[in-house]
């Protein structure tokens, strides 16, 4: 497989950041005139508005980055009012000696996953809190405003958080993944640009070099051949059954896989079945198989009549089930070029997916700043609450290629008595026409 071009890497980190700011913008118009949103709601757009200029200006969708734009010249005091107030330097000092002491603490393998993904968390903390801040300060300086002293001495307590993100750098290279894949697309005048702002990539090359220190550390041996791999008893596809409560029984999902004949990757067969013996009607299900670690790729798909699947093409490993309460989908494909770039004028399309059992209904559009709306209603209280997920899934292997989750579970809606959703906006990047699907689950799954 070819690696990707640099442009393409470049777009990637471009839809990575992005694709958040129309659901921040969203955000900010309902909580700006609420003191207990605000502040927040303040720092991921500025942030956003920060990161989006270590870009070359050409990279970014006009359109959004006009509207982006807009809301801070008209906004810019109030966002940049509210950053001092919604930021703990000293508390993130205080989180890094607590990430300090778990690793130094790390036994199982969960121990170590909790502290990699707790470190890419306080890498972001302080990306987020350094860019903010920056804009902040930029933006008072610009339009010749007054209040810099509390944003100056903010800006000089973050170097010293930085200072202390060099020091003790040997816990951020769990971050390279991240850092690496943005780092390469930043504008190459970054320096000339702005000096302060390219002072906060500094970190990012310091997770990259401190990843590829576990890389050589941690080296994996070289590739088996194909005899060796088979003769491994270990290399194997393993999944977990998964019994559920549904209508008073218990009900059992489980996996069998087997090799593919391309060798390397298995397919995986699953059942649905009633743990008391008696005939279950599972069809239309729908089931989530993923990493039981965490992991990039995961895969869905719905139980037939006879309540089975199958996907395909897992590397070796363990996996886990899961099937949501509620799902939906589009069972066609969708074409990639419907959901890549701005439609033509005149032609937005909203496509509508009701769920299987009725409960819910997502709505799909695609909006004229080459964004692309995702929206799931329900009128049943009793899924108020409820977290919503989603995800575009290639045909014919059930593969994931691109999920998300909506930012908030499902709301009311203002004026809508008994009506809840929960919304989604951003890029949807994908390699191919995908089908997509919905899940809702209920308060306590």
């Amino acid at each position: 497989m070819n690696a990707p071009d640099k442009k393409a890497l470049v777009q990637r980190a471009v839809d990575l950041v992005a694709g958040e700011v129309l659901a921040i913008l969203s955000s900010w118009e309902r909580s700006r005139g609420n003191p207990e949103l605000a502040a927040d709601d303040a720092i991921d757009l500025l942030a956003a508005w920060g990161h989006l200029q270590r870009f070359d200006g050409d990279r970014l969708p006009a359109g959004l980055w006009n509207r982006l734009n807009q809301v801070v010249s008209a906004d810019g005091d109030h966002l940049s009012r509210l950053v001092p107030e919604a930021l703990d330097p000293a508390g993130w000092l205080t989180a890094v000696e607590v990430l300090r002491a778990a690793t130094d603490n790390a036994v199982t393998e969960e121990d170590h996953y909790a502290v990699n993904a707790q470190a890419l968390v306080l890498f972001q903390q302080l990306d987020e809190a350094e860019l903010a801040t920056w804009a902040a300060r930029r933006i008072r300086q610009a339009q010749g405003l007054s209040g810099l002293a509390a944003l100056e001495t903010l800006w000089q307590q973050l170097l010293e958080s930085a200072s202390v993100f060099a020091a003790e750098s040997d816990l951020f290279g769990p971050a390279r993944w991240y850092a690496s894949g943005l780092l390469v697309a930043y504008r190459q005048d970054l320096l000339g640009f702005d000096a302060d702002l390219w002072g906060t990539v500094a970190k990012y090359e310091i997770a990259d070099a401190e990843g590829q220190e576990l890389d050589r550390i941690h080296e994996p041996p070289p590739p088996m051949s194909q005899a060796e791999w088979q003769a491994l008893s270990g290399g194997t596809v393993q999944v977990a059954p998964l019994v559920i409560r549904v209508q008073g029984r218990n009900i059992r999902l489980r996996g069998e896989s087997k090799p593919s004949e391309a060798g390397g990757v298995f397919s995986v067969d699953i059942f649905c079945e009633s743990l008391e013996g008696e005939a279950v009607s599972c069809e239309g299900w729908a089931v989530f198989i993923e990493p039981d670690r965490g992991g990039e790729n995961s895969w869905h798909c719905f139980l037939d009549e006879r309540g089975r699947a199958r996907v395909s093409d897992l590397p070796a490993g363990k996996y886990r089930l899961s099937s949501p309460g509620v799902s939906g989908r589009s069972r066609e494909p969708i074409p990639v070029e419907q959901l890549r770039g701005a439609p033509p004028e005149g032609q937005v399309k909203l496509r509508m997916y009701e769920s299987t059992n009725g409960r819910a209904r997502a709505t799909l559009r695609q909006t004229e700043y080459g964004t692309t709306i995702v929206a799931v209603e329900t009128k049943d209280a009793s899924l108020a609450g409820a977290r919503v997920r989603f995800a575009f899934v290639q045909k014919d292997s059930g593969k994931i290629e691109y999920r998300g989750e909506t930012k908030t579970r499902l709301q009311p809606v203002e004026d809508e008595q008994g009506l809840w959703e929960a919304r989604w906006e951003g890029v949807v990047s994908l390699a191919g026409p995908c089908e997509f699907v919905f899940a809702v689950d209920p308060i306590g799954t």
